[in-house]
């Protein structure tokens, strides 16, 4: 099979990256992925409306809660899909907070979730689906 037909591979390295809320801003050190995935997103040949993403990075020794941005960099990227996101390393406490973090983003962010624990893992794992933005609904860009 020719995957680099269905299939991007970009080299992403660690960069700083500000996220704000209304009651904080943070600095993260994660992937520069934004411009990849805001490519990906505007592109009309792609009709993607569910994204399956696998976080298992960066490193915890990168920052606290390193693994945060990745929920709302993709979400800013698509606003209307439907995430599934697959943290690793569920079993640790700072994953667990990322997980607590994540659910505060998405509810003031108006985004319905489901959370589901996998503790089958050797290190736990947990599975995140933030549902898909309903016609009618803004499906704005959100609060980074």
């Amino acid at each position: 099979a020719n995957l680099s037909k269905i299939v991007q591979f970009h080299f992403t390295p660690l960069v700083n990256i500000k996220l704000s809320n209304k009651e904080n801003s943070n600095i993260y050190k994660y992937y520069d992925c934004e411009v990849h995935l805001e490519k990906i997103s505007k592109n009309k040949a792609l009709k993607i409306s569910n994204i399956l993403l696998v976080v298992d990075g960066p490193p915890q020794k990168t920052c606290k809660h390193a693994r945060f941005p990745a929920l709302p960099i993709v979400l800013n990227s698509f606003p209307k899909s439907e995430i599934t996101i697959l943290l690793d390393d569920y079993g640790r406490i700072e994953e667990s907070e990322t997980v607590m973090k994540w659910q505060e983003f998405l509810k003031s962010n108006n985004r319905e979730f489901e959370i589901q624990e996998l503790k089958d893992f050797e290190k736990q794992a947990c599975l995140i689906t933030c549902k898909k933005t309903m016609p009618g609904e803004d499906g704005k860009k959100n609060s980074l």
